[in-house]
């Protein structure tokens, strides 16, 4: 193979195989008249002896007065068997497993070959430097039907540069259950969370529960940062909102510096802007339900900052 790897095979025997082999036909032909002899010498030799067979067959048990079939032949010689038939006895069972041999090789030849690939052969002249692996298998890509199946849709440059995430209905469920976390054990929960149609950018509106304000939600993409081009065309879209709501939340995993300092830097009167953390765990759902708590989201602030001058201050 082209890896390098070498592996046994063993014959895959089928009934169809058996039946459709033409050689078994040309060897029953040429090699059962010689099993034929053999047992005609044998019934000669037993004929007429005053003994009973030692064999299975019920046709066999009793004094020996007709010919035996091959089938009613044992496999070992029976001690009360005269000594004139160990002969033709050996040279039955000699021709009938040379013809049975010949045909189970014709089988074995003929037959689909199966490669073992738990079973690599061992060239004791090459060196393994590499430990145990495994093969990861691609899964089956299915085909649905016409009826089933969905018109094209126009790729975007929106969540992902590849449209909304598939994961967005999970998120906004959770969103609903655990809210926002914020400093100093603060919190925002929401009433209600509904998909927010007719934008590309802006993905839910919301109801806060405590005052029942307004807030429009954009969700970042699953495997990429949140982009500054995300971040400007949610605020313009949300400029063309009525009633305007009151807070807009970025939501996502990772924040793109420039998208981060736009959401720091705006000033919208009336408007807030809050940046908020997604938990990776909800990446991965079986994650989710293991934690012991439900912080999914919390709010990423910035650091308080004093200027001082510090020659000032040594002079005071």
């Amino acid at each position: 193979m082209k890896s390098g790897f070498i592996y046994k095979t063993v014959p895959h025997v089928t009934l169809k195989a058996i039946a459709n082999n033409p050689e078994i036909d040309d060897i029953y032909r040429k090699m059962h008249p010689a099993v034929e002899k053999a047992l005609a010498e044998l019934n000669q030799a037993l004929v007429g002896a005053n003994l009973f067979a030692e064999s299975s067959s019920k046709k066999a048990q009793g004094r020996i007065n007709s010919p035996l079939q091959e089938w009613e032949i044992p496999f070992d010689f029976p001690n009360n068997w005269p000594e004139a038939a160990q002969k033709p006895f050996a040279a039955f069972h000699q021709a009938r497993q040379a013809m049975q041999k010949r045909m189970d090789d014709t089988i074995a030849a003929n037959a689909d070959q199966e490669i073992l690939y738990d079973q690599p052969k061992i060239d004791k002249n090459k060196l393994r430097v590499t430990g145990p692996f495994t093969v990861e298998a691609v899964p089956l890509p299915s085909v649905l039907s016409l009826q089933k199946a969905q018109e094209p849709t126009e790729a975007t440059t929106a969540v992902a540069r590849s449209g909304a995430s598939s994961r967005q209905q999970q998120w906004k469920d959770e969103l609903l259950k655990a809210g926002i976390r914020g400093k100093n054990r603060q919190k925002i929960d929401f009433a209600e969370i509904e998909t927010l149609s007719g934008t590309q950018y802006l993905h839910a509106r919301a109801i806060t529960k405590d005052d029942g304000e307004a807030v429009v939600i954009s969700f970042g993409p699953e495997h990429a940062p949140l982009e500054q081009r995300q971040v400007e065309f949610a605020l313009r879209e949300a400029e063309k909102l009525r009633p305007a709501p009151k807070m807009i939340v970025f939501a996502a995993f990772n924040f793109d510096p420039e998208a981060a300092k736009d959401i720091d830097e705006m000033n919208w009167p009336g408007v807030t802007l809050l940046k908020v953390q997604m938990n990776t765990d909800l990446l991965t759902e079986d994650l989710k339900k293991k934690r012991a708590s439900n912080e999914s989201f919390w709010m990423m602030g910035q650091p308080d900052v004093r200027i001082r001058n510090a020659w000032t201050a040594c002079t005071a």
